[in-house]
């Protein structure tokens, strides 16, 4: 049994290298995108709460070498006394602004908010990607963009996009961290000294 896991597991891994580069455009973007203003969303479906909430709790917490930044891990909220909750695309309707980013999360078959979420986010000018298990899948179709994982065993998928997370989030770091050296260096360099745009000479 371990040993099929594993295999089932390295299959999976060796899809999520492939699609690595992927990863690290996302990554490129959403920091480029944050930098700006704009925030980045994450919705999932039952059973990938976790990884979704991950991501986000990595790239909320800043250090020494970044900002903190905005990144909010949307969940469904149980029903109120009245009997009302709120579903994810209420949030991201509400949430959601042009240019923001939304990746949503789903190891096994997504339920229909979920899939309603990255519709809503789409029309509304958001930025949309996903990690899914096997495509094509109706989710991915929702979606702008797609990393997928080629395996039906949820467990499995969960563990590999908790792999593709690492390496979206450390684009994203390593963006981030390097517009706040360049907007440093920018502060800290003397202004040229010109003159009807040429060069003084001592």
């Amino acid at each position: 049994m371990i040993n099929r896991h594993l295999t089932s597991l390295a299959v999976a891994l060796d899809a999520i290298d492939a699609q690595a580069p992927r990863l690290q455009s996302w990554g490129s973007k959403a920091a480029a995108a944050l930098a700006a203003g704009g925030r980045l969303l994450t919705v999932a479906a039952s059973g990938s709460e976790t990884q979704a909430r991950h991501l986000a709790t990595t790239l909320a917490q800043g250090d020494q070498d970044r900002p903190a930044l905005a990144v909010s891990a949307l969940e469904t909220s149980p029903p109120d006394e009245g009997g009302e909750g709120r579903s994810l695309t209420d949030q991201v309707r509400e949430l959601g602004r042009p240019g923001d980013l939304l990746i949503c999360v789903s190891a096994s078959t997504p339920d229909a908010d979920l899939i309603s979420a990255a519709s809503a986010a789409r029309e509304i000018g958001l930025v949309t990607w996903a990690l899914t298990g096997p495509g094509p899948n109706e989710l991915a179709g929702a979606c702008s963009d797609v990393v997928t994982v080629p395996t039906a065993i949820a467990s499995t998928a969960e563990e590999v996009h908790l792999a593709a997370i690492h390496i979206f989030c450390a684009a994203v770091e390593s963006g981030t961290r390097d517009a706040v050296r360049a907007a440093h260096a920018a502060a800290v360099s003397p202004p040229s000294r010109t003159a009807a745009g040429v060069p003084l000479t001592a």
